[in-house]
């Protein structure tokens, strides 16, 4: 079902192979969520530096997902035409060259350096647990739990450490935007070892008809869900900050507030798969997910502030 070739003269797979692609997945994993958590703890300041309307602002926060429904369609068909490998690579590529020009030009740049950089993410999104499932199936879940441990570690990072970075390099944009350039290009220079496979998905007559996609209930209720939880995640992960400095909190409290929505998540993203893998009817673990946003969604707004940190955490764990 899978077609996965090496270029000629590529050695067989060996243990350093595997480590090879493991950290590979780890560092890739890491970029994909610091390029929008780590804006919402200084929107504020960064209103005020670039004198952008609160429209503005609001666009900006939703550009990445915009850039997610519009290019994920693409990876699919890039990854049948290149192989998913190959297309990763230069989605990494494309990732820290959008950010580095976000930190170098933001007067002029934020908004067609955050479309290039969530076009990027968009096809990583997309591509990595493809990816992981078609290389080691036998693997799938435990890889999957370690591909989400490390992009709550980038997301959690990116949330906690904005507001200290601005402040310390004495307000300075190209640094605290800008520095999101060198891990993704640390995860890009890991990655050149993988551009020697091809993994391709299945060929068109083992691939499900589009058409009969539509006809099924179930596909629509899993995008309608999936759609619905994006819109939960990327709305608590672009406004938390906002709604928490309204209340009362400071700069570097609502960040650190918000990085508890990724902390949280950090033990549900190692252990959920690897159960979810081994489970025949997987509504035994959504149902108390959905619950735990619930809550959380409805303790950060009414909840006193000072125990923001736990429904937060427990927002994080739905």
């Amino acid at each position: 079902m899978t077609t996965e070739t090496e270029h000629p003269g590529a050695p067989r797979p060996s243990r350093w192979t595997r480590v090879a692609f493991v950290v590979g997945i780890v560092l890739l994993a890491f970029n994909l969520r610091p390029f929008i958590a780590s804006l919402p703890p200084i929107f504020p300041e960064v209103q005020h530096r670039l004198g952008l309307s609160p429209t503005a602002l609001t666009v900006l926060a939703a550009t990445p997902v915009f850039c997610f429904a519009v290019f994920s369609g693409l990876a699919a068909l890039l990854g049948r035409r290149l192989g998913e490998e190959a297309v990763l690579g230069c989605a990494l590529a494309t990732l820290m060259v959008g950010l580095g020009l976000r930190g170098l030009l933001p007067a002029s740049l934020l908004f067609p350096a955050t479309v290039l950089a969530g076009g990027a993410v968009a096809v990583m999104n997309v591509l990595l647990s493809s990816l992981i499932k078609r290389r080691r199936p036998d693997q799938a879940g435990l890889l999957l739990g370690v591909y989400l441990l490390s992009l709550y570690a980038g997301a959690t990072l990116g949330s906690i450490s904005s507001v200290f970075v601005y402040h310390h390099s004495d307000g300075s944009l190209l640094v605290t935007m800008g520095i999101w350039a060198a891990p993704a290009a640390l995860a890009t220079v890991v990655w050149v070892p993988q551009l020697r496979y091809r993994t391709v998905p299945a060929p068109a007559p083992d691939r499900p008809k589009v058409a009969s996609l539509y006809r099924q209930r179930l596909a629509w209720q899993v995008t309608g869900f999936m759609g619905l939880q994006s819109l939960v995640y990327y709305s608590t992960l672009s406004w938390l900050p906002t709604l928490f400095r309204d209340r009362g909190a400071t700069a570097g409290h609502a960040a650190f507030l918000t990085s508890m929505l990724s902390i949280g998540g950090l033990f549900t993203a190692l252990v959920v798969p690897v159960w979810a893998q081994r489970m025949h009817d997987q509504r035994v673990l959504v149902v108390p997910a959905v619950m735990a946003c619930v809550a959380g969604l409805a303790g950060v707004e009414a909840a006193p502030l000072s125990t923001a940190v736990v429904w937060t955490a427990l927002m994080g764990l739905g």
